[in-house]
């Protein structure tokens, strides 16, 4: 029970109406009672005149979606006609979570909400299509999490409208996406105090389906191109100085290499290669230049998109390792901002030839969850 609330009371009297009322037969209507969509919530059909009946709104309103948008740094709110909120992202990323504003409109006080979501007198519910997530105090531990929102400020970060008391509930932005096309959210309570009526508030979130892969289309060619291809592919110390051999053949060079193994890589000897300024302004941790070697199994030319992909994910399995190796490694900006070789040789660029726009692709891939084409 709540304490410090004063819930609403139905009279003996108006129950009894309620179920006298509701047994009695009702004329056809050209549509069946049911639900019938009022903005972005479900609201319940009144029966035809003779049958009078209570009607118990929707509590709460979807009324914004709204996510950090990781490689940009910015918070997007999404976009919505009628009762359909739209995931507009051009390709299959996603963000770590999504924030459902839920604006309280009927049924309930302000001061119930909190009780709400401790569980006194009400259990709170979340479900994604006919899925009941798992409720949790952050999204370490549960499929969302739920806090209270009230705004005092004209614009405020969080989606709720000044002046309003509100539900944000936080959802695993994995979770959401998975759904093939629209996501249908259902906010219900069930009560165990007498007189507070069960209630659910829907809204959806729709076009996650058939979106095309980012790896594929914009990721996958920089991995195929010449830089990436012919580094990954040497394996071998004698690989390494035939291609040396034949990439400086009639610039005076006798191609005398010395390449030796560094665990599972191959360093150059000497300071042929310089890539300290491939990127003006910019300075790398990691400027050695080496190959993998053979064993590795790193040699794009062997594997479809998806395996290199995949390939990719094992060895930098966590985002930290991800961004030391694409962001933090002077080789990678070379291949893609520079690629001047020893002797003023120009050789083509991989793409997409420009290092911040190599950034902005790899960091909307890798903060949004790193999916790999099917």
């Amino acid at each position: 029970m709540f304490e410090n609330a004063s819930w609403p009371r139905l009279s003996l009297l108006a129950l009894v109406s309620v179920l006298a009322c509701s047994a009695e037969p009702t004329e056809s209507t050209d549509e069946p009672l049911g639900e019938a969509r009022t903005g972005l919530v479900a609201v319940p059909k009144v029966a035809a005149p003779g049958a009078a009946s209570f009607v118990f709104p929707p509590t709460f309103e979807l009324t914004n979606v709204w996510y950090d948008d990781a490689a940009s740094g910015r918070v997007k709110f999404l976009s919505h006609n009628g009762d359909n909120f739209f995931w507009e992202e051009l390709y299959d990323v996603h963000p770590a979570s999504f924030n459902l504003v839920w604006t309280l409109k009927a049924n309930l006080t302000a001061g119930m909400l909190p009780g709400l979501l401790n569980g006194q007198g009400l259990n709170l519910t979340l479900s994604l299509g006919p899925k009941t997530l798992f409720r949790g105090t952050d999204l370490t531990n549960g499929d969302y999490f739920t806090k209270l929102t009230a705004s005092a400020a004209a614009s405020p970060k969080d989606g709720c409208a000044l002046g309003k008391q509100c539900l944000t509930t936080t959802i695993v932005g994995s979770v959401v996406s998975k759904f093939p096309s629209t996501a249908e959210l259902a906010l219900s309570y069930t009560s165990v105090t007498f007189g507070i009526p069960n209630n659910t508030s829907t809204g959806k979130v729709s076009a996650f389906i058939n979106k095309p892969s980012l790896f594929a289309n914009k990721i996958e060619p920089i991995f195929r191109s010449e830089r990436c291809v012919h580094c990954h592919s040497f394996g071998t110390p004698e690989a390494l100085y035939e291609h040396h051999e034949n990439l400086f053949a009639g610039y005076g060079f006798e191609g005398v290499l010395v390449a030796t193994d560094h665990g599972h890589r191959l360093e150059c000897a000497g300071s042929c290669h310089d890539v300290s300024a491939s990127v003006p302004g910019r300075t790398f941790a990691e400027t050695k230049w080496m190959a993998p070697m053979k064993d590795m199994n790193i040699d794009w030319r062997t594997k479809t998109g998806p395996q290199i992909c995949q390939t990719i994910k094992q060895h930098l399995p966590t985002v930290a390792a991800m961004k030391e190796h694409f962001f933090e490694d002077g080789r990678i900006a070379w291949a893609v901002n520079d690629a001047v070789a020893p002797a003023n040789i120009h050789l083509s660029r991989a793409q997409p030839g420009n290092y911040s726009d190599f950034e902005e692709t790899m960091r909307a891939w890798i903060l949004g969850g790193m999916p790999c084409p099917q």
